[in-house]
């Protein structure tokens, strides 16, 4: 039986939801932040539509990254990276789950905000 090559890859271009959360781990620099990626559609009607997605960044200092601090809410950026699953429980004892990106390769195409897509 052949082998199974595994594949865990994903890429993404979106605008950031709020400024990157900065934080440091011994020697690095850490940064977290949302992305919103927007899928445009029309309905058998013809109505345009949009459905937007929500997606939870983190990205490593690297020399693949563009510079943390330029992470800025309404930001459009361009990213690669793979997705993980997490698990914790909550205050409460409900055990919760949630997928995010870690992000290994991130350039900010332009860092001003567009219109209608700032919360």
């Amino acid at each position: 039986m052949p082998i199974l090559e595994n594949l865990n890859r994903v890429e993404l271009q979106g605008r950031v939801g709020h400024d990157a959360r900065i934080s440091s781990v011994g020697d690095s620099r850490v940064a977290r932040f949302s992305l919103v990626t927007n899928e445009f559609y029309r309905t058998k009607g013809g109505e345009e539509r949009t459905e937007a997605t929500w997606h939870s960044i983190t990205v490593w200092e690297s020399p693949r990254v563009a510079a943390l601090d330029t992470i800025k809410k309404g930001a459009a950026v361009h990213l690669k990276g793979r997705l993980r699953c997490n698990k914790y429980t909550d205050a409460q004892g409900n055990e919760r789950s949630f997928v995010e990106v870690l992000a290994f390769e991130l350039q900010v195409l332009d860092e001003s905000a567009e219109e209608g897509n700032q919360q």
